[in-house]
């Protein structure tokens, strides 16, 4: 771990004059630029790929959440039947009452594997709040909760961002 920011730059740099070329390359430049705006305490401007993404996944996961209360309808009476219990704190969740991770114990009490990987995997992404931060890793370590780790990843990203990254505005 590097506590000097300039330190940081430096080792980043070396590692992309190392790194090769493609995906980690073209990380490079935004990267870089992230850091100077965060050790200058700036905002960051509106068109740069990190802005982009908190602005995308923080919209997308407004509606993932208010988005559950529909998906329970639909899943009313099927193999993803979120059952009584849940099924409230879920919705509890889409009114904005809790957040993601406050449902997350309800859902992983369902007897039905399917039901439980739909509605974990809709809770990842419906996750942008640091406290559910705990509800991801969770998910990580959790080998029967495979379809739900890529949202739980772009979750993560999000959270980390906001809460590490430079500023960024969201609106």
């Amino acid at each position: 771990m590097v506590g000097d920011p300039g330190q940081l730059v430096a080792q980043l740099r070396r590692g992309f004059a190392v790194g090769g070329g493609g995906h980690l390359r073209q990380q490079q430049a935004p990267t870089l630029a992230a850091i100077e705006a965060l050790r200058n305490r700036e905002q960051l401007a509106p068109d740069t790929p990190l802005v982009v993404f908190v602005r995308d996944a923080f919209a997308e996961a407004e509606a993932r959440r208010d988005g559950l209360a529909a998906a329970i309808e639909r899943s009313r009476g099927t193999n993803r039947d979120a059952g009584a219990e849940a099924e409230a704190f879920l919705r509890r969740v889409s009114d904005g009452e809790l957040i993601a991770g406050e449902a997350f114990d309800a859902v992983m009490a369902l007897p039905n594997a399917e039901a439980k990987r739909y509605w974990i995997r809709l809770l990842a992404e419906a996750a942008s709040d640091p406290d559910d931060r705990d509800m991801l890793v969770q998910i990580h370590r959790d080998d029967d909760l495979v379809p739900a780790q890529s949202a739980a990843r772009k979750a993560m990203k999000l959270i980390d961002a906001v809460s590490y990254g430079p500023q960024v505005e969201l609106d």
